[in-house]
Order: structure tokens, then C-alpha cells, then sequence
């Protein structure tokens, strides 16, 4: 038996970001009562960063785009009066309409293609005779010609579930009188904009953890400080954001802290997963578990520390003092803890119950005994870590507990098989690490069990792209990503895609291509040399750090728009659709870097795709061994 496609679901509409009005509640219901079961529903669709309120499509028939608005009569009276310009839902259904046809359904006839595309207003608490007499006057061109094309609806069409009212056009074409303008590739092209991103249903999903997950969650041991290592993909984050839960459950203050600030992120998100399904289960209320988090990158908690304590002087000085490097690496930490030494015992500066570290590799000792000044004597603290991603260079001893005053226990607590990777990628990693991390002396660790929680392999697309012209990097890229858009899987979306650079500058031009071509982005990526001669060096490194911060604590996986950022700022993330770009790997960071972007990849009963575009001439072999037959040479 047919069924109507909706996205998301009806049993999700209580659980969406935005939660739904009770006016586009009746209305979308009032469609999926009236509405022919081939017209598919898109409620509150990401397209490309416009997110009208509802999308419908008919692979027969054509597209219909609404705005639903539960305004009194004196609030669009007032709009009208005072924000038209800027306001005005005509504005946006026009703009629906033109993105719709000129961006994401290019197969359209160019002059007769407008007309399977219908683009209304519904007022549910104006009257019609209201809304003619507002609205009507700003019909123009096409709108005032083809005003069945472009309903604008009253409360009486909702109350009366007058279908047709609402959306003239649903009868003129369907299965047994096909439009021969629309088809099934017309469809395919809108639905990649319009089907909700994977990661974003995903959010609505409880946390699953394994047996030592949950352990890691649940079963403190004795050893206030404790530590977990594992491969990319063995799951430490995810059992890291739900012991932070279950300490927030308990009514404990806890930080989460990272180095790399765009994981915030992604871990507050896993949090408030896990948070929700512990809600359920004590009957209380998510929000209350959330708030007892803090969520900070070590940096901005330092910044703040030094608010707080009224030395923000201090903090200023060492960027006018020292190199940018320097003061992230060491000054800033000492400022830090001295702060708390000079101020302790005064009800000033934070001191949590709990402090989670995540990404461990990425911390220094003096880093680490900052964060110690900042828990109680009796309170907990877990790291987290994976030393083959050491990205950084950094010296890792302190984590070993070879160093005193660390307060780490010498003992690993370990996470051993990769349940995030495919399968078909553990080979490859074991490759590169083979032939260029172990001889640069690069600690490995490689999930050796080969296989996931499913019974089967799940499809993955595998390709590898090397460029030997420089100029034509950019255009490939996209390239590559546009390929990906066709080739979405059945369930996830354009705003799935990530792109990934080694550095700004080809990203800013990346970003750059896709805008041209009509792709909204949302990058991490800082433009450079843009402050005014009259500001010191000093200053000038501080306005850029704050900059670049401020991009990536924007920066979320379930936005509308696909992704695209460095290597540096994704690790710790994951994606099935990752494009990602390398163009050297000259130095053991390089190598490192270029490992762990390889690791982002997600593995997915629907399957993942990964594209390398490399113009490393010291990839070329390894590429060509282990992407072929999807090996091309550009």
C-alpha cells in the first residue's frame, strides 16, 4: 500500500528544533488528510539555508513552496506598516521560488518551467476578506497574472480544510495526467535540498554505547583521575559526553573541556543526546541535566578565568608581549594558574565537580595542571586520547603518568575496536601508517578488529583525485562535491557534505567556487591580512585568534548548508560524505593530519562516501594501490 513520503516523520514533529506552531500543525496535517499520496512533504526543509515552513513535491505534477504564519490581523497590519522591506513574506516565497528554479532544479525548461512551481501564503488567524485587502496590492508581474499559482490563504481555508483554496494547482497534473515539464530527475535534483541532513535526525536518536562505553559512563572507579585511549572511531567522545550527562544527572557542575574549538559542538550535541534519554528515564526535564554542563575550548576558558578575576589587563599584555604561539602554548596556562593560586579560597573563578578532557593528544602538562586548579579536591577528571593523532607534535609524556604531579595514574583504561569506520578503510589506514607514520616514529593505534556491530558490509564509494595542475584545484573540489550531491544516499542530504583543507587559503577559494555556483557554505575558514595598519602585532594576532574563534563556534553539522572547514578544526568530528583535500605531507604533522582526516569518515548501514583530492606527488602511489579502480589522474 502507498504511503505518503514525509520528512521528518509525523512521530518526530514534537522532537524538531524549532518546534512547530499549532497553525503549521493544522495545516500540515490538513495536507496530508486532502493531498494525493504522490505529493511528498517537507516539513521545515534545510534548502540550501532558506527553510521555508513546508516544501511539497510531485514528481508528476510539480512543487509547491509555503510560508504558514499564525500572525493576528494587528501584527500584519503592523509589518506591513513598519518592517515590509526587510519582513515581508512575499519577499520570501519570491526568493523560495527563484532558488527552487534556478539553483536546485536546473533540468526546468527555461521559459516554461516556472509553471509547475506554486508559492504561498498561509494566515491562519486573518480572515480572507483581511488578507486580499492587505496583500492583494502587492501583487505584481507573474503574482498578479498566475494568482492561482500563488495562493495567499486566510483562516477560513484552514478552518474549512479547504485543500484546494489552499493549493489551486494540486489538481491540474498527477500520476494519470503527467506534467511534461517535471520529472523523476527534476525530483531527485529538489530532494537532495530538501531531505533533513542525517545528522540532524540522528540528534533525535538516544546515545547507543557499548559494554565499555557505558562502563566508562556509569562505573567510577577509585582513581579520581582516569584516562581512555583508542583508535579514531572506538567511541571515547561519545562515552566522554555521556559521563558528563550522568555527572550532570547527579547534579554535579562539569566541564567539558577541548583544545580544538569547533568540537564543542559536536560534543554538546552528543551530550544533549544522551541527556534527553536520562531525562526520560528520571522523569525530569532534559534541560535541567544540560544546564549543570559547561561546554569550553581551553583558550576561552583561560579568557574567561581572566575576566572573572579582573585581570584582563594580564591578558592583553601577553599578546602584546609575546608570539601568538607562545602565548597559546605556555604564557596564557601560567597566567591561568597562578590566577587561581593568588585568588584561592574566594568565591571568584569556577570550580567544577567535574572536568572532562577530550582529545587529550592535543594538551600540554602546564594545560593539564591548569584544569587542575579548577576541580575540587575531591572531584573527577577523565582525558580522553589517541596519540597516532597527535597533530600537533606535541610531547606526550606527561600522559603516561611517567611525570609527577600530574595526578594520571600510569594505567589506560582502553577502547579497542572501531565501530565508526568502515571496514574497507581499517586496511588503508594500516597502509599509510605502514609506509609514513611508523617511520617517522609515530605511536600507532589501529582498531585490529576489522569488523562492525552490523552483519554485513555496508556500501561505501571510495575515490581519489590527483591534481597536477594547482590551478585547478578549487574547481575540482567542487567538482567532487557536486558528484557527491548526485550521489547522495537514501538518506542523507546536501548539507551532509563536508569539504576539508589542509589550510585557509584553498578553502577560502573553495568556498568561494560553490558561492559562484549559486552553494551556500557554512566554512571556518578566516580571511587574512585585514586589520588596519594603526593596530600592533600584538593586537592584530588577538583580533585574528578572535576572529577565526567566533567562525568556529558557528560551526554545526545539522546547519542548512553543507560544510566546509580544516582538517585541524574537524578532528574529533565525523561525516559519511567527506571530500577532503591534501597537498603535503612533508613533515610528521602533515602526516598525522592527513591520517586522522582519513579516520573522519562514518560508516552507516546506508552506506558513506569518501573523496581524496590530493596534489601531493608522494601520494600518488599510495592512492593509486588503495583507490583503485577509483583512481583518476586530473
Amino acid at each position: 500500500m502507498q504511503q505518503r513520503i514525509i520528512d521528518p516523520p509525523k512521530d518526530q514533529w514534537d522532537r524538531l528544533p524549532t518546534p512547530l506552531t499549532s497553525g503549521e500543525n493544522k495545516v500540515y496535517n490538513l495536507f496530508d488528510a486532502g493531498l494525493p499520496l504522490d505529493w511528498e512533504m517537507y516539513i521545515q526543509p534545510h534548502l540550501n539555508g532558506l527553510r521555508p515552513d513546508l516544501v511539497l513535491l510531485n514528481p508528476y505534477a510539480g512543487i509547491a513552496v509555503f510560508e504558514i504564519k499564525d500572525w493576528s490581523l494587528n501584527t500584519l497590519q503592523y509589518s506591513i506598516k513598519y518592517n515590509w522591506a526587510i519582513q515581508s513574506p512575499i519577499n520570501q516565497i519570491k526568493l523560495y521560488e527563484d532558488e527552487i528554479f534556478n539553483l536546485y532544479c536546473p533540468r526546468l525548461d527555461d521559459r516554461s518551467g516556472k509553471a509547475v512551481i506554486s508559492a504561498g501564503l498561509i494566515f491562519t488567524q486573518v480572515p480572507q476578506t483581511e488578507v486580499d485587502i492587505l496583500l492583494n496590492p502587492f501583487r505584481d508581474g507573474s503574482m498578479r497574472k498566475y494568482q492561482e499559482r500563488y495562493p495567499f490563504s486566510g483562516s477560513e481555508c484552514v478552518s474549512e480544510s479547504n485543500v484546494h483554496a489552499l493549493f489551486p494547482e494540486h489538481i491540474r497534473w498527477g500520476r494519470q495526467n503527467q506534467s511534461r515539464f517535471i520529472s523523476e530527475d527534476t525530483a531527485n535534483d529538489l530532494r537532495g535540498w530538501l531531505k533533513e541532513p542525517a545528522f540532524s535526525k540522528e540528534q533525535r536518536e538516544p546515545l547507543k554505547l557499548n559494554s565499555r562505553q557505558d562502563e566508562i559512563a556509569t562505573e567510577p572507579t577509585q582513581e579520581r583521575y582516569r584516562k581512555v585511549r583508542g583508535p579514531a572511531g572506538s567511541g571515547k567522545s561519545q562515552a566522554l559526553a555521556a559521563r558528563a550527562a550522568v555527572l550532570a544527572s547527579e547534579g554535579k557542575r562539569v566541564l567539558v573541556c577541548t583544545f580544538n574549538i569547533t568540537l564543542m559542538n559536536y560534543l554538546r550535541d552528543i551530550v544533549a543526546r544522551h541527556a534527553r534519554e536520562l531525562a526520560r528515564q528520571q522523569g525530569e526535564n532534559p534541560r535541567i541535566i544540560r544546564q549543570q554542563i559547561e561546554f569550553r575550548h581551553f583558550h576561552g576558558l583561560c579568557k574567561r578565568i581572566c575576566t572573572l578575576a579582573g585581570r584582563e589587563n594580564d591578558y592583553f599584555q601577553l599578546w602584546r608581549q609575546f608570539p601568538e604561539q607562545a602565548v597559546l602554548e605556555e604564557h596564557l596556562a601560567k597566567l591561568v594558574s597562578k590566577i587561581y593560586t593568588d585568588l584561592a579560597g574566594r568565591d571568584v573563578l569556577p570550580i567544577y565537580d567535574a572536568i572532562l578532557v577530550d582529545e587529550g593528544q592535543d594538551y600540554n602538562k602546564d594545560w593539564w595542571q591548569t584544569l587542575r586548579a579548577a576541580v575540587e579536591p575531591d572531584g573527577e577528571m577523565l582525558l580522553v586520547a589517541d596519540k597516532t593523532q597527535n597533530i600537533y607534535a606535541k610531547d606526550l609524556t606527561w600522559l603516561d603518568g611517567s611525570l609527577r604531579g600530574t595526578g594520571i595514574s600510569s594505567n589506560w583504561y582502553n577502547l579497542e575496536t572501531s565501530y565508526r569506520l568502515p571496514p574497507e578503510v581499517i586496511p588503508i589506514l594500516k597502509n599509510f601508517a605502514k609506509n609514513f607514520l611508523i617511520p617517522s616514529g609515530v605511536e600507532v593505534d589501529i582498531s585490529e578488529d576489522e569488523q562492525t556491530e552490523l552483519d554485513f558490509s555496508p556500501p561505501l564509494k571510495l575515490r581519489w583525485v590527483q591534481v597536477f595542475s594547482v590551478s585547478s584545484i578549487a574547481e575540482i573540489c567542487f567538482e567532487e562535491a557536486r558528484w557527491q550531491m548526485k550521489h547522495l544516499r537514501s538518506d542523507t542530504a546536501i548539507p551532509d557534505i563536508i569539504f576539508l583543507s589542509p589550510k585557509n587559503d584553498m578553502g577560502l577559494v573553495f568556498v568561494e567556487k560553490c558561492e559562484q555556483k549559486g552553494v551556500q557554505v557554512l566554512d571556518t575558514f578566516g580571511q587574512e591580512n585585514q586589520e588596519p595598519d594603526t593596530f600592533g602585532q600584538g593586537d592584530r594576532n588577538l583580533r585574528k585568534y578572535e576572529n577565526s574563534r567566533r567562525k568556529k563556534l558557528a560551526f554545526f553539522l545539522g546547519d542548512a548548508r553543507i560544510k566546509a572547514t580544516t582538517l585541524h578544526s574537524f578532528k574529533g568530528w565525523e561525516g559519511r560524505h567527506l571530500v577532503l583535500y591534501v597537498s603535503r605531507i612533508a613533515s610528521a604533522e602533515d602526516r598525522a593530519l592527513f591520517y586522522t582526516a582519513l579516520t573522519r569518515l562514518k560508516t552507516h548501514p546506508n552506506g558513506s562516501m569518501l573523496t581524496v583530492v590530493s596534489s601531493c606527488p608522494e601520494l600518488y602511489s599510495f592512492g593509486e594501490r588503495n583507490f583503485s579502480p577509483n583512481f583518476f589522474a586530473r
